[in-house]
C-alpha cells in the first residue's frame, strides 16, 4: 500500500513538473498552449471547442492559421521593444518565446482616403508646361480633391512585416487654370481660344474651371516605420466630368461697373484618365499626376494634357 502511495506521489510530482513547462496565451477568445517536449515545442490551439496540435518554429504561422483575424488586411509581427508581462516557464522556453511573445497586429490600409491640394497645369506634346498658343497659364493654377470612400485588398501574406495592397475609391477633384498675360478664354465655333490683350482692359479674374467625379485604382507597397509607415503607390485615376466653364471678369470705367462672363465649355473631354504616383510617411504624402487623355476634344482646343504636383493629407 505504501509503495502504491509512493508511486502515486511520484507520478503526481512528475505531472506537476511537466505542467510548469507549459505556457498559455489567451488572444481574442483563443487559448494557445506552448509545451516543451523532447523534440522541441508543441503548440496547442483551442478555438471554438476544437483542439489542434502543431509542431512549428514560426508562431506567426500558427496564429494566422487558427486565430480569427481582427482586420481583413492586417499582419502579426514582432515588437521586442514593447514591455509585456513575463511568461512562466524554463529559461529555454523564455529564449524561444522572446522573439514571438510580443504580438502586435498591424492593420494595413492603402493611403487613398485623403484631402489633396496641388499645383496643376497643362503640358503640351513637346513638354512645355503652361505655354501654348491658346493655353498661356499662370503657375499658380491649382487643384484640390477629396477621396472619402476607399476599400483595400491585401495581396501579400499576413505573416509579412510589409504589405502589397490593391485599393479602389471614389472621390472628387476640382481645378482652376488661370490665364496668363492678361488674357481670357473664350469660345468661337465651339473651339476654345485665348484672346490677345486689348485696350486698357485688365482682367481681375480669368480662368477655366473643371470638376470631376473620380475613381482611383492603385497598388501600394507599405512598410512599417517606427510608429508609422512608409509607402509608395502607383495607379490610375479615371474622372467623369461634372462641369467645365470659362470665367472672366473686368471693370469698365465708363460707366463704372464689373463685367462678368461665365461660358460653359463642351469642348472639354467628358472623361479624364490620369496616371498617378505618390510616396509618403504616415498621414502625409506627395503626389504627381499626368493626364493620359488630352483636356480638350480633338480640334476644339490646344492639344494639352493636365499635370499636377501636390500634397495628400490622409485620414
Amino acid at each position: 500500500m505504501k509503495k502504491i502511495a509512493l508511486l502515486t506521489l511520484l507520478g503526481f510530482g512528475f505531472l506537476m513538473a511537466s505542467a510548469q513547462l507549459d505556457t498559455t496565451i489567451y488572444r481574442h477568445g483563443n487559448k494557445i498552449t506552448i509545451q516543451e517536449n523532447e523534440d522541441g515545442f508543441n503548440i496547442f490551439v483551442d478555438k471554438e471547442g476544437v483542439e489542434s496540435s502543431e509542431d512549428s518554429t514560426a508562431l506567426e504561422e500558427i496564429i494566422d492559421k487558427y486565430i480569427e483575424d481582427l482586420y481583413e488586411n492586417d499582419s502579426i509581427f514582432n515588437d521586442s521593444d514593447e514591455e509585456v508581462e513575463p511568461f512562466q516557464g524554463t529559461d529555454e522556453m523564455e529564449q524561444f518565446l522572446r522573439q514571438y511573445r510580443n504580438f502586435r497586429r498591424t492593420e494595413y490600409r492603402a493611403h487613398l482616403a485623403s484631402f489633396s491640394f496641388g499645383l496643376s497645369n497643362w503640358m503640351a506634346d513637346d513638354g512645355d508646361i503652361g505655354n501654348t498658343r491658346n493655353g498661356l497659364l499662370k503657375y499658380n493654377s491649382f487643384e484640390f480633391g477629396w477621396i472619402p470612400f476607399t476599400h483595400t485588398f491585401r495581396l501579400s501574406g499576413r505573416e509579412k512585416s510589409y504589405a502589397f495592397l490593391f485599393a479602389g475609391g471614389m472621390g472628387f477633384r476640382f481645378h482652376r487654370f488661370h490665364a496668363d498675360k492678361n488674357r481670357c478664354f473664350y469660345v468661337i465655333n465651339d473651339r476654345v481660344f485665348q484672346n490677345e490683350p486689348w485696350g486698357d482692359v485688365h482682367y481681375d479674374k480669368s480662368y477655366i474651371a473643371t470638376g470631376y467625379f473620380t475613381l482611383p485604382i492603385v497598388v501600394e507597397w507599405q512598410k512599417p516605420f517606427k510608429k508609422t509607415s512608409f509607402y509608395i503607390q502607383a495607379g490610375v485615376e479615371t474622372g467623369i466630368k461634372m462641369y467645365g466653364f470659362s470665367f472672366y471678369q473686368y471693370r469698365l470705367n465708363e460707366p463704372k461697373r464689373d463685367v462678368t462672363y461665365k461660358i460653359p465649355l463642351s469642348a472639354i473631354n467628358p472623361i479624364a484618365c490620369d496616371a498617378r504616383v505618390s510616396m509618403g510617411i504616415g498621414a502625409v504624402s506627395i503626389y504627381f499626376r499626368y493626364g493620359l487623355i488630352p483636356l480638350f476634344r480633338d480640334g476644339r482646343g490646344d492639344r494639352v494634357n493636365p499635370v499636377a504636383l501636390g500634397v495628400n493629407l490622409h485620414f
